[in-house]
């Protein structure tokens, strides 16, 4: 874990904090997907699963489609998998001598919502597939960008069940193919957790990277299918990078697209433009040839396209008898390996002409063609013209701003898991190591705290220790943790009185970084824990009351502190006595709703010091008293970073912190 230290007085700031702002914010940007501050949004509004054994196929909140096209796809029929009728394949619209097509949106998406729609209809007005629609749109809502990572698992297991129905109904496998996009394309790969037979192949569209836990049981990987074909177009950032699949595309290097260099979020474009590939690869006119390139995307190499047709590398310059180029997409043969890459400054399948294939909606400026009610869905991105699928990038996905956060489960149950390195941990119970409580006082060396029981401390029977007449509470923020320089100075000052005990805080498993998003929604149950904590040294040392706690917070600290004396409350009916908050954090809390932040009716008394107001810090007036230091926002001490493309971040993180 990196460490950021902080010495009082002198205040040395080490390269540490300017890891600790680069380091979320790719993580930020593929959660917000727009404006951060647009939307107040907390945990309670999301929709999750329990993402185990509890879970119960078939859920209502995952839907198969099946989609079938006659005469060129001008006709179509739309039916709900219903695995209780025995015949429901036979009775349906779909043809056996078809090949079969399942495809897997990715977050924020759903049946005949962009852009997965462009690649459904891409296979329906081919005419030769049964598509097969997978809409888990309740489980993956914007903001619950955390929520639709952790439900990937139950619509796997889902998925898995009906397409096992559908097998023993007749549906065979071997011409079966699940084309996933970001999310989605995981969600193929998870099914091979749930089979007792093997997918012939998967077709992953820019496989997400945001919170995507390392490992074979979380993740797409190459054992999933007898085929893997990843293609890449923003490796790196929203979508995964290095070698995936047997065969991995690296499309104009891998991570940005040149044509989304002027819309409003270049990586956004590339990652949504993947669907648009895929698109163009299922009519052989539109085939797209790859050369060798790199091991890994994304990559360095510099392919010359063929002038004539812009994004397009014919069969006869590179024959596949030679070894050297091969069809991207659905074309591509279920038996080649490797890493090839593919150039085009064009984006892919967007019609230039009334009689070309393509979808407008890839286009991101509006083609010269006659429009119709179905292609003018989005608005501009680029200059300021109109086009379709670009509000993916634009006003769609802005409205994915303040993320995550699940819905409040109330049976008592453990409820934790891990995003990568990033702990989430809901309600019941708190008897864990994931928060822990340690005390210090005049009674013990300083350097050796007290480490107690999280449910039923006693302090005199099992610790030898004596309650004192001042309680305080010290909570760290997002990255602390036990031993961090700035609380040390703060615990000791306390202790300096004889009759003060302190206790503090530890919840650093669940705020390390660069886990900001988790953490922030931790900070729930970080409070709740501490309640439950207080009310066990209540009901065990005589002399100790909770409505005579000081609690100190620093960052997500002070929201913490709310929380566990909001649950003080419900319980005892008392608050604490006295809440300092430290800079309170911002992100993630800006919301009307009292329950999510400290403010002036958490405590008898809610004193607040701001350091960096509007930034890392809250910018309203949280307590009975606030204190705007400077006026607030920038901290003069915080020297300049001698890098000016630097100097923002440092002095707004070094502002935060000077609340210690």
């Amino acid at each position: 874990m990196i460490l950021i230290k902080f010495m009082v007085g002198s205040f040395a700031m080490y390269c540490g904090v300017l890891i600790y702002s680069n380091a979320q914010n790719i993580i930020s940007q593929a959660l917000f997907l727009g404006n951060p501050s647009a939307f107040n949004t907390t945990r309670d509004d999301c929709k999750w699963k329990y993402g185990n054994e509890r879970d119960i196929c078939p859920d209502p909140d995952i839907n198969v489609i099946l989609y079938t096209s006659v005469n060129g796809g001008k006709n179509r029929g739309k039916l709900w998998l219903d695995v209780g009728e025995t015949d429901w394949l036979r009775m349906s619209a779909w043809n056996g001598s078809k090949e079969n097509i399942i495809l897997v949106h990715g977050y924020a998406g759903g049946d005949d919502l962009l852009p997965m729609a462009v690649a459904r209809d891409a296979y329906l007005n081919h005419g030769e597939y049964n598509v097969f629609v997978v809409d888990w749109s309740p489980l993956c809502q914007p903001p619950c960008y955390i929520a639709a990572v952790h439900n990937m698992k139950t619509v796997a297991h889902c998925v898995a069940k009906s397409f096992t129905f559908l097998r023993n109904a007749g549906l065979r496998p071997d011409k079966t193919t699940c084309v996933g996009h970001s999310l989605g394309a995981h969600i193929c790969g998870l099914m091979a957790n749930h089979l007792n037979f093997r997918l012939e192949r998967i077709i992953a569209l820019d496989p997400a990277r945001p919170l995507i836990r390392p490992g074979n049981n979380n993740r797409l990987d190459n054992g999933d299918a007898r085929s893997v074909q990843v293609i890449h177009t923003n490796a790196g950032y929203y979508g995964e990078g290095g070698r995936i699949g047997h065969i991995d595309f690296c499309v104009n290097g891998g991570r940005r697209q040149p044509y989304c260099s002027n819309t409003t979020n270049v990586n956004l474009c590339s990652h949504i433009w993947a669907i648009c590939y895929l698109a163009q690869s299922v009519f052989d006119s539109s085939e797209m040839i790859a050369e060798p390139c790199l091991r890994k995307c994304p990559s360095g190499v510099n392919l010359v396209p063929n002038t004539s047709k812009p994004g397009r590398i014919p069969k006869s310059r590179y024959g596949f008898a030679l070894n050297y180029g091969i069809p991207m997409g659905h074309s591509t043969p279920k038996s080649a390996s490797g890493s090839f890459c593919f150039k085009g400054s064009d984006p892919p399948f967007c019609p230039k002409h009334a009689n070309d294939i393509g979808d407008k909606r890839c286009c991101l400026e509006a083609p010269d063609l006659k429009e119709t009610h179905v292609e003018v869905v989005v608005k501009v991105v680029k200059r300021e013209e109109k086009s379709t699928m670009s509000l993916l990038v634009k006003n769609k996905i802005i409205f994915v701003s303040l993320l995550v956060i699940f819905k409040f489960i109330k049976e008592i149950f453990t409820k934790e898991f891990e995003l990568g390195p990033c702990y989430l941990s809901f309600l019941e119970p708190c008897a864990n190591n994931s928060i822990q409580f340690f005390l210090y006082s005049n009674d013990t060396p300083l350097n050796q705290p007290i480490l107690l029981d999280n449910l039923s401390p006693n302090l005199e029977l099992d610790y030898n220790a004596t309650i004192k007449k001042n309680f305080k509470m010290i909570i760290h923020g997002y990255g602390g943790h036990l031993d961090a320089n700035g609380f040390k100075q703060i615990r000791n000052a306390y202790l300096r009185n004889p009759e003060t005990m302190v206790i503090v805080v530890d919840w650093s498993r669940l705020a390390r970084l660069p886990c900001y998003p988790s953490a922030a929604l931790n900070t729930k149950q970080a409070g709740e824990c501490t309640a439950q904590f207080l009310l066990g040294m209540e009901e065990n040392n005589e002399g100790f009351k909770a409505s005579n706690v000081h609690a100190i917070g620093f960052s997500l600290g002070a929201h913490v502190a709310s929380f566990a004396s909001n649950a003080i409350e419900k319980s005892l009916g008392v608050k604490f006595n006295r809440i300092t908050g430290l800079d309170p954090a911002l992100p993630f809390f800006a919301t009307a709703r009292q329950h999510w932040k400290l403010d002036s009716t958490d405590g008898n008394f809610v004193d607040v010091i701001h350091t960096n107001s509007g930034v890392y810090g809250k910018l309203e007036a949280c307590g009975h008293i606030d204190f705007f230091m400077n006026n607030g926002q920038f901290q003069p001490a915080c020297v300049k970073a001698k890098s000016m493309e630097l100097q923002a971040e440092y002095e707004n993180l070094c502002s935060h912190m000077m609340a210690l």
